[in-house]
């Protein structure tokens, strides 16, 4: 895996500076929302993932077939979007893992994608990052299950639970849709 990575850091040399500067930077800002934010949108989140994951197994499974590619990128959102909908139906009891999953899912997620973003950036600037990375693996795994218990608790605090957010936006519109209605008193009759 490591001569994997270290072909591509060779292969990455040559792209366009352009190129990796702007890779690093969308994956550091992706990854940065996904890690701290990512369970806020959970369903427009799954329909992405599920869409680029059937693109790119469709694209790699049809041999390049672009007709195929986009429908094995609609049935995964699909799949996807279902499996999400049953989970959250399995568990909507209560359960504390029917937000700690997808939080500590999109943790990871933003995890990786803020290291790649940041391993990208240091291409940018010529660095050899994964030759010092492999001297120093245990620190990195160290640092990435932090990165990821963080980001999950964040998200567990700070993304409100869906079922409360639609709660309260039908008592409001319940409030607004009922004329003043004063109480019954003696002071106002």
């Amino acid at each position: 895996m490591l001569e994997i990575i270290q072909n591509f850091e060779r292969t990455a040399s040559s792209f366009d500076p352009k190129v990796k500067l702007l890779i690093g930077l969308a994956g550091a800002g992706i990854g940065l929302f996904l890690w701290l934010g990512g369970l806020g949108l959970k369903k427009p989140l799954t329909i992405l993932i599920g869409l680029a994951s059937g693109a790119v197994a469709g694209f790699i499974l049809t041999n390049h077939n672009l007709k195929l590619t986009v429908l094995s990128a609609a049935a995964a959102a699909v799949v996807a979007l279902t499996v999400e909908q049953t989970y959250s139906r399995i568990f909507r009891t209560g359960f504390f893992f029917a937000r700690l999953i997808p939080a500590l899912f999109c943790a990871a997620c933003g995890g990786v994608l803020v290291f790649a973003g940041m391993v990208s950036l240091l291409l940018f600037k010529g660095t050899r990052s994964f030759d010092y990375i492999s001297t120093k693996e245990s620190f990195y795994n160290t640092v990435f299950a932090v990165m990821v218990a963080f980001g999950t608790v964040i998200q567990l605090l700070l993304c409100p639970r869906m079922k409360e957010k639609l709660a309260s936006v039908k008592r409001q519109k319940k409030r607004e849709s009922e004329p003043d209605k004063k109480p019954n008193s003696w002071r106002n009759r």
